[in-house]
């Protein structure tokens, strides 16, 4: 597990800022909220890295985890919520609101490392999995989604799924036309060849853009 952090090239204030935990079979280490140290002896003795999952208020959801054996799986909800599940909205909305555009990817390693290069207007969609209601909680705080989902299978069948009902949001997709992922493509191009990227792919992709639905989320 810490390897994969090393090959991923995911520093350590990156993992003690979003609360990444390592549990080795016996002691969790990490920057991480206390009801987790509550939670391990569930856990038996499979190491896993651990991700706290809030939602935008600061409350914590639910925790996922990953293993040698399994990519990605949850905790059993630790607070009810409506909200639908993301990673890291709660660290990026305000960006998101200041600059009017948000970049969606699918892993939470692809948010680590975008954050981590700078790119501050990011949100885990924690996989494949989405829906119209997960757009229209995010335009809550941009009319400008942009999704960058991974160049697999899966990720590619997600993509056409959400060109099917795009049109009711401003979506565009961001095609790396490249077989590796987000997180892998920035530590080639850094920040700037990211950003640069994102604009040629706006100019030169068409966007599927109309008015949202004319529905409402209940704000807090």
């Amino acid at each position: 597990m810490i390897s994969l952090l090393q090959k991923k090239g995911i520093n350590l204030s990156t993992l003690k800022k979003f609360h990444v935990g390592y549990y080795n079979g016996n002691k969790l280490y990490g920057n991480v909220p206390p009801i987790m140290h509550q939670l391990k002896s569930k856990w038996g003795n499979m190491p896993r890295l651990v991700f706290p999952i809030y939602n935008v208020y600061n409350e914590l959801i639910t925790i996922g985890y990953r293993t040698d054996k399994i990519k990605f799986f949850y905790e059993t909800s630790i607070n009810n919520s409506n909200d639908p599940l993301f990673f890291g909205l709660n660290y990026t909305y305000e960006n998101i609101i200041n600059t009017d555009e948000l970049i969606l990817v699918e892993g939470i390693f692809d948010f680590l490392i975008l954050y981590q290069f700078g790119i501050h207007n990011v949100v885990c969609n924690l996989g494949t999995s989405i829906n119209p209601y997960k757009f229209l909680y995010l335009s809550r705080f941009t009319k400008s989604i942009l999704v960058a989902f991974d160049n697999d299978p899966a990720g590619k069948l997600a993509t056409k799924k959400i060109e099917c009902y795009g049109r009711k949001y401003n979506v565009s997709i961001l095609d790396l036309k490249l077989p590796i992922d987000p997180d892998e493509y920035i530590l080639f191009i850094k920040k700037e060849g990211f950003l640069k990227w994102i604009q040629f792919i706006k100019t030169n992709t068409q966007k599927h853009v109309t008015t949202p639905l004319n529905l409402s989320i209940k704000e807090k």
